[in-house]
């Protein structure tokens, strides 16, 4: 039995992440999530050892949007925010979901949250335009 139905979205930040890998019972998808555990260390390099999420605000600007392209097209935006702090943290730009690339330009300044993917690379949440 097949679901329908837009799949859960696991770039969303906030007091719940996506925790564990897709499970498969009964010909359902099912996810388990948990709240983040609460983060007190006072640098966000501890942070990021405790949680998948730095709770801290971090301002940069929007660096690179693209569009990708795959068999049929075009496909979604997406792009990077460069930031000092958080290539001090991570070594790279953070990456924007196509969900927000969507409504920046290159060049704004921006201030976000950040969170490790699955793959534990940097990515954007919880942005405001400054």
């Amino acid at each position: 039995e097949k679901t329908t139905g837009p799949p859960m979205a696991s770039w969303l930040c906030g007091p719940w992440s996506l925790q564990g890998d897709r499970q498969v019972q009964q010909g359902r998808r099912q996810r388990r999530f948990e709240p983040y555990a609460p983060v007190t260390p006072s640098s966000p390099l501890q942070k990021m050892q405790v949680s998948d999420r730095v709770t801290e605000k971090f301002e940069g600007v929007v660096k690179h949007i693209d569009q990708a392209v795959g068999p049929t097209g075009p496909g979604h935006k997406y792009g990077f925010i460069a930031c000092e702090a958080t290539m001090q943290l991570f070594g790279r730009d953070v990456f924007l979901h196509s969900n927000q690339a969507e409504e920046l330009q290159v060049g704004q300044r921006v201030r976000f949250e950040v969170f490790q993917s699955k793959k534990g690379m940097p990515q954007a949440c919880n942005i405001d335009i400054l």
